[in-house]
């Protein structure tokens, strides 16, 4: 997978749920723009969080990469 292609995978999976919606005097309407910006911002949050662990995981200690992510997956889910 390209670069390219993994940036658009991974705003693609926020856009669901960053949607933010305004009042028109109609209705709520989906702000399209302010949605897509939201779903770019968490992508950035998580590339960022990844690329700081990646710089700060000592590679002499017996838990991996993997693993590391793998568990703080589970501390989201309980929380």
């Amino acid at each position: 997978m390209t670069p390219k292609d993994k940036a658009e995978e991974l705003v693609d999976r926020f856009k669901a749920d960053t949607v933010i919606y305004t009042w028109d005097g109609n209705g709520y309407k989906v702000d399209i723009e302010t949605s897509f910006q939201n779903a770019k911002n968490c992508a950035l949050i998580c590339v960022d969080e990844i690329l700081e662990t990646i710089n700060n995981v000592n590679p002499t200690t017996e838990e991996t990469f993997e693993s590391y992510w793998i568990e703080v997956k589970q501390e989201i889910e309980k929380l």
